[in-house]
């Protein structure tokens, strides 16, 4: 929470499937997603995104608390109005976090499944972060960094 708490937009929420987690992030505003699967997420977080009138929907995941403020900006920042930004994982691929900007807001809406937003950051803004190399190097070595 205190990472988004920080991070350079009007806006915060986050989408809990248990709204007991809500209390423990004050300041956000709590979103119940729709749906078990993966996309049902993203699609709450477009939804609000929406109702607010937001230019662009900043996407963090809970399991990456090591990201950098400097990171975060520069995902805002490299999203312009027809292109997301995503943070370069060490496969070469962009992935989250990302932010899009309302021009994906339709096919974010579409997705279905347990697919996240991949294919929509095929020609995404790429800002590379040595924080997402460790996180990487963290879960692959099971707790080892490196």
């Amino acid at each position: 929470g205190a990472l988004l708490a920080r991070a350079p937009v009007e806006g915060r929420a986050a989408v809990l499937r248990d709204p007991k987690v809500a209390a423990l992030l004050p300041g956000l505003v709590p979103l119940a997603p729709e749906g078990e699967d993966q996309s049902a997420s993203l699609r709450a977080a477009v939804a609000w995104a929406r109702g607010l009138g937001a230019a662009r929907l900043l996407v963090l995941l809970a399991d990456m608390p090591a990201l950098s403020d400097a990171t975060v900006a520069a995902l805002v920042e490299g999203c312009t109005e027809d292109r997301p930004s995503a943070v370069l994982h060490p496969g070469g691929q962009p992935g989250a976090p990302a932010c899009f900007p309302a021009s994906c807001f339709a096919a974010l809406s579409a997705l279905r499944g347990d697919r996240g937003a991949g294919a929509l950051l095929v020609n995404a803004v790429t800002i590379r972060s040595m924080e997402m190399t460790a996180m990487t190097g963290w879960k692959a070595g099971r707790g080892r960094i490196g």
